[in-house]
């Protein structure tokens, strides 16, 4: 928990940085750079050895603020929150920028028509632009499971059984 909280405060440092430096996107992208990474492997490195390490590796592809970012959380022993504060970043920025990322989860993948009809459904009951997250669970059966915004929307088939399951238990037949 407090892992996210540092994340969280972290994410905002580098959010008002990269705003004021106009490069928000620049800075997105140098995070993404990083998915890959084995953060377990510095847990074992010394921390100067760890900043070289990252400069040689990123070199001339990340911007120098987010040099200094990372130096810094290399030295803090923070390295490994990273993800956290990548997600939290990607979080706060998406808000700046009106963006609003739905996840919607199917039993089967999506066609490109369905992916166009839900975006289109979306864009006109929401303001900005929204992205599609997918995910597919076979458990829901069919339908589909919408998180917007923390809310969540269920019109899976499961749901609907469930609900259907606790009604004809609640009736008695005499």
């Amino acid at each position: 928990m407090r892992h996210m909280l540092l994340a969280k405060r972290y994410a905002r440092a580098l959010f008002e940085l990269a705003a004021e430096s106009e490069s928000l996107m620049r800075i997105g992208d140098d995070l993404a750079l990083l998915d890959e990474m084995d953060y377990s492997v510095t847990l074992t490195v010394p921390p100067h050895h760890m900043i070289d390490a990252v400069r040689t590796a990123l070199g001339e592809e990340v911007s120098p603020l987010f040099l200094n970012f990372i130096s810094l959380l290399i030295r803090k022993g923070r390295f490994q929150i990273l993800p956290d504060i990548q997600t939290e970043f990607n979080k706060i920025r998406d808000h700046h920028l009106g963006r609003r990322q739905v996840r919607v989860t199917t039993a089967v993948p999506l066609t490109e028509t369905q992916k166009e009809k839900i975006l289109g459904t979306l864009s006109s009951s929401h303001k900005g632009e929204i992205y599609l997250q997918e995910n597919v669970d076979p458990r829901i059966l069919g339908g589909l499971i919408l998180q917007i915004d923390g809310r969540l929307y269920d019109g899976s088939v499961s749901r609907h059984l469930q609900r259907l399951r606790a009604r004809l238990s609640a009736v008695s037949i005499d």
